[in-house]
């Protein structure tokens, strides 16, 4: 069966983990940023009918 034909049927994500740091330095957060959105919407051409999923270990310490 064809995905788009599919649509009652559960995908599979593609699991994309993040590493990195978040202190990064203002000169590269440009490149960077183009880089990954490149990344991206190639998979998403690439796997059309696949969802992206993205974990980060990187969020804000939460002090309650």
């Amino acid at each position: 069966m064809e995905p788009s034909k599919a649509t009652n049927q559960v995908l599979a994500p593609l699991i994309i983990g993040v590493t990195g740091h978040r202190d990064l330095r203002n000169e590269d957060r440009d490149i960077l940023s183009r880089q990954v959105r490149a990344l991206l919407l190639e998979l998403k051409a690439k796997y059309p009918f696949t969802p992206l999923l993205l974990l980060s270990p990187l969020a804000e310490e939460l002090i309650v």
